[in-house]
């Protein structure tokens, strides 16, 4: 992660390092990205460091990409980051929570890598 003068900063939040790793390598030549493995630590993160864009996993320990939502919008520091849940769980009750919760958008995993700078685009 480098530090970079003008650049937007971008929080990737998900319990597999894997798909932490891919994210960060595809967004990481335009943007500063930060990454978190759980929900407890990217709204710490987000407080520190004040991202222009969240990317969430759903189901996650410690505090899941809903409640991570709606922790985010009970502080003025945070409650206009924009939060994007990227999720495997495709039924509506999932959808619902994280719309519910705060979430600006929920798409489906696997996420094309090739489809993520027009989604960062839309918020950021």
């Amino acid at each position: 992660m480098k530090p970079a003068l003008n650049r937007k900063r971008i929080l990737v939040v998900d319990d597999e390092p894997l798909l932490l790793s891919l994210l960060e390598t595809r967004l990481s030549p335009r943007y500063e990205v930060l990454t978190a493995m759980d929900g407890e630590e990217a709204l710490r993160f987000a407080r520190s460091h004040r991202p222009d864009l969240i990317l969430s996993d759903l189901l996650m320990p410690k505090m899941d990409g809903a409640e991570l939502a709606r922790s985010l919008r009970c502080h003025v520091e945070t409650n206009r980051i924009p939060l994007v849940i990227l999720s495997a769980l495709e039924d509506t009750a999932s959808i619902r929570r994280a719309q519910e919760a705060g979430a600006v958008d929920y798409l489906m995993k696997p996420v094309h890598l090739t489809d993520l700078p027009e989604l960062v685009a839309r918020y950021i």
